[in-house]
Parts: C-alpha cells; structure tokens; sequence
C-alpha cells in the first residue's frame, strides 16, 4: 500500500483527479484495486471493486484506459478465486501499460527525430515521456485553459532540462508556425476522430494549414470500438458568470495527422482507427 493512505482515500484521489491524464489515473486506481483485493473477500470484494471501477468511468468519461480497466476487473471477478484473480489482473494491467507508455514515448521520440521545435497542447505523462527522449531544442506550451496544463507541463519540462516556452492559446496560429512538428496526447481514440482536452481541433487544423507534421501519441489503452466511442459525452467545464458552460474534451478527426505511435510502432492515422473499430470492449455493471 502507498505510505500512510488508505485504499479508499487513494481510490477517491483517483476519482476526483482533474490534471493527470488518463494513464497516470489508469495506473494509480490499478495499484489501489489490487491492494482492495487484500482488504475484502467474496461478495463484499466484488460490490466494492466493481463500485470503484464504475465510478472512475463515470468520473472519466472519455478516458479510455480506465473502461479497459472496468472491464479487467469485471472479467477477473468471474474466477474461482476472485480476491487472488483480481489483485493479478490489476498487477499484470500496470505491468501492460506502463510498458505501452514506455514504448509509445520511444515511438513517438523516434517519429519527432531531430525536429527541433515542439509544439504540444495540454499535458500528460506519456506526452513528458516522449519529450525527454527526443530532447527537443524548444517545447513550445499551449496554455491550455481552463486548467493551465501547458503551464504545469513547461514547469515539468524545464526541470527536465528542457527548454519549454508558455502562449496562450489564442496564439496557436501563430505559434505552430514557428514549430517543426506538433506533438498531441489523447484519452481515446476511435474508428475516426480521437478525443482530447477542447482545443486540440484547432492545433491540428493550424499544422495541417502551415504543413507542419502532427503526430499522436496512443497506445492500445487508449483504443475504444465503435459503439463504445460513439457513445462518450465530455464533462463540461464549470459556467462563468454570464457564460455557458463549454465541453471539456472534443473529437478531433485522425485524417489529417501525419502519424499516430503506438506501443507497437508508427502507424497511418487510418490503421489506427481500423485497429480501434475491431475492438470490442465487455462492460460489467
């Protein structure tokens, strides 16, 4: 168990966490469930793990890695055995992603090549990854309000050693075209289009109009079916005064990207979504 914190207390940071991205959630409800599984037995273990699995989906609507873990838990609660069965299930998936985002990174670094100025938008662990290995000459951060992600990623960067610059987001435009290649995560991604924080439409509308190469990050957790990704809906962000509220995730189509890197290697954008509308994904309630 981590430090001092119980299970539930880490289960409920998982939940209610609104700045990582849906791998390092992905990884830390994992390491929670398959310490939950030490806590409980029989019926009472599977209320709560199944309880736990649907709240973080229902938390992260549009993150796929934590549906995929939904459904490793479900599956694990089938067996004989379901306390030994669930506290390997949710092992052996942190094992599998952290070596997907190991490999993604490296794909991605290696499709980045000597590109010297990076543009990125939002933030994740994977897309931070990525970055230390390619060791671009300048990351370029998109603001990305509201939460400010590009704000924390270039605090993260520069004590990576990378020089990292900060503009709002009104600037994009403008910014991609001092970039020699776009760099953008996502939470899922689909037969089509790929689901990230609002504004990612607009950077990838701005590389493909300047001719600069936009590449994805996404690894196999981040695959949703058809029905699956047909049927997300982003949380919205909270209304300012005399404001609406607005989406906090959109859909961006994957024509257009230069090159999606998988944990298996670089892809076209097209296979990557062929490989997404073949999955299918079992959910448990």
């Amino acid at each position: 168990m981590a430090g001092s914190r119980s299970v539930r207390e880490r289960l409920e940071t998982a939940v209610s966490d609104r700045h990582s991205g849906a791998t390092a959630i992905a990884l830390s409800a994992a390491a929670a469930l398959e310490d939950l599984a030490g806590e409980m037995t029989g019926a009472r273990l599977r209320t709560a793990a199944l309880g736990w699995a649907r709240r973080l989906v229902e938390a992260h609507a549009v993150m796929a890695p934590l549906r995929h873990l939904e459904s490793t838990v479900g599956r694990s609660l089938q067996a004989l055995d379901p306390v030994a069965a669930l506290a390997q299930a949710a092992r052996e998936f942190r094992v599998r992603l952290v070596e997907e985002q190991d490999s993604v990174a490296q794909f991605g670094a290696g499709l980045l090549g000597k590109d010297r100025r990076i543009l990125v938008f939002s933030a994740s662990s994977t897309m931070r990854a990525c970055l230390v290995k390619a060791c671009p000459q300048r990351v370029l951060c998109a603001a990305s309000e509201p939460g400010g992600e590009g704000r924390t990623m270039a605090k993260v960067l520069a004590r990576d050693g990378i020089e990292a610059v900060v503009f709002p987001d009104t600037g994009v435009r403008v910014a991609v075209g001092q970039a020699d290649a776009v760099l953008l995560g996502c939470d899922a991604l689909g037969p089509g289009s790929f689901m990230n924080k609002l504004g990612t439409l607009t950077v990838a509308h701005a590389a493909l109009a300047a001719g600069v190469s936009c590449y994805l990050l996404a690894g196999r957790s981040k695959l949703l079916g058809a029905e699956t990704y047909a049927g997300l809906r982003s949380p919205e962000a909270p209304a300012r005064a005399g404001s609406l509220s607005v989406p906090i995730f959109e859909a961006t189509p994957l024509k257009g990207l230069t090159a999606v890197a998988m944990d298996d290697g670089p892809v076209a954008p097209e296979t990557a979504g062929r490989r997404a509308a073949r999955l299918e994904l079992t959910e448990y309630h």
